[in-house]
């Protein structure tokens, strides 16, 4: 009976802690996102949208963010999956930090879509962030949805990233 009593304690805190979630929804790439209530939206250009976590003080160098950018290939031979990743982890290798223990590169599915995901180290702007990045190809568009922290926020913010990276649908 106690182990019941416990499970309903922690299944009703979990419900008052949860984070309230929006929808950015793009109908010209066709798809939505959710991201969390606090985040601001920021779009960067018609192919961008930024999602900035809270600043979290004056001394915070660095908004942690998820990004979803869009890249037309049509000035591109067709390019598959495995061409794009191939150009992109060549690139990302090129201007990542050395730490190449720290970079990860994987087949996953992503949205219903076959896709890749790196994980990777990139100094910007005199700091160095942790980024978590999903691609897929579909027609002549590569839907590029990105996590970056500090690495010592990295894992803190992490569940959330993947709540908001996880939500993205193609409609």
């Amino acid at each position: 009976m106690k182990t019941l009593f416990l499970f309903l304690g922690l299944y009703a805190f979990q419900l008052g802690h949860a984070q309230t979630m929006k929808t950015y929804s793009d109908s010209t790439y066709k798809y939505q996102i959710q991201y969390p209530d606090g985040w601001t939206p920021y779009q960067q250009t018609s192919m961008n949208i930024l999602f900035l976590s809270p600043q979290e003080g004056p001394t915070d160098q660095f908004r942690e963010n998820v990004n979803v950018l869009i890249q037309d290939l049509s000035a591109q031979q067709p390019m598959s999956l495995a061409d794009f990743s191939k150009l992109s982890i060549d690139q990302i290798k090129q201007m990542a930090v050395a730490d190449t223990a720290g970079q990860q590169f994987r087949e996953v599915t992503f949205a219903g879509q076959k896709a890749q995901e790196g994980i990777y180290k990139l100094p910007v702007n005199g700091l160095v962030i942790k980024v978590k990045q999903d691609w897929f190809v579909l027609g002549h568009f590569a839907y590029i949805i990105t996590y970056t922290a500090e690495p010592a926020q990295f894992s803190r913010y992490e569940p959330m990233a993947d709540t908001v990276m996880q939500s993205f649908k193609l409609q």
